[in-house]
This record gives C-alpha cells, structure tokens and sequence, in this order.
C-alpha cells in the first residue's frame, strides 16, 4: 500500500473520532445547524450556492426527477 492510502486512511479514522468526540461531549453543544468546514477544521459560512433556497429546491426537484 501506498503511504498515501495510509495517510488517507487515518484521516477518514481521524475525523471519524472527531464526530464521535462532538457527539458526547459539550464542547460542541451550541454547533446545531452549524457548518463545519472539514478541510479547515472548523465552522464557517456554507458555500453561497448553499444558502440560495430557489437554488436548492431546483436541484431537489431535478434529482427527485431522476
């Protein structure tokens, strides 16, 4: 195996760990609905395509077509 796999691997166990972490502690207790930016580690704004509601529907509606 790759060390690239590897270290892929232990990211995915890693940020496994973080989301069960969050869950049982309250550390994270007034993140509801918040988002989580995974590639900075820490909450920020959605992308602004996110947060465009027609947008999202239009989407919803296309998938739901399919």
């Amino acid at each position: 195996m790759s060390g690239h796999i590897i270290q892929d691997g232990f990211k995915s166990i890693n940020r496994g760990y973080d989301s069960v972490f969050a869950e049982l502690t309250d550390e994270f207790s007034d993140a509801f609905s918040k988002y989580y930016d995974n590639d900075i580690d820490q909450f920020s704004s959605p992308h602004h395509d996110a947060l465009d509601l027609q947008g999202c529907e239009t989407i919803v509606c296309v998938i739901e077509i399919l």
